[in-house]
């Protein structure tokens, strides 16, 4: 057997700096996010409310308001939020029977002109 060859110390150091240097980044770069994601939730203006058309003093009192809201008005935000969810629903099931509608009548013409063999779809 030959005699196992010596770890050099060059290798050591180059493999101990390089998993310090990954370490770090990972931990540094996890804080930066962390904080990010602080100033996102903490600040009274978060990127949402920039998209708000009104200005942006009347996006942060009509988020204070939702928070300091009853629950009263609380539930009447969320019947008028259910209300809406419930009209976009309907418009979606009345797209997808049009879809079915529309399959179904492509199928049965499809199989009609060819003689009674496989249609397409």
């Amino acid at each position: 057997m030959p005699p196992a060859t010596p770890i050099r110390p060059r290798v050591v150091i180059l493999t101990a700096s390089i998993a310090a240097i990954t370490a770090t980044g990972a931990w540094y770069g996890a804080g930066l996010k962390t904080q990010q994601e602080y100033k996102q939730v903490s600040s009274p203006f978060p990127i949402r409310d920039f998209l708000c058309a009104s200005p942006l003093i009347s996006c942060f009192q009509e988020r204070k308001a939702r928070i300091e809201a009853t629950p009263e008005e609380k539930m009447a935000r969320l019947e008028d939020a259910k209300a809406g969810l419930m009209s976009k629903r309907i418009g979606l099931v009345r797209k997808i029977e049009q879809l079915h509608e529309r399959k179904n009548a492509q199928a049965g013409a499809g199989a009609g002109n060819d003689g009674g063999g496989a249609g397409k779809g």
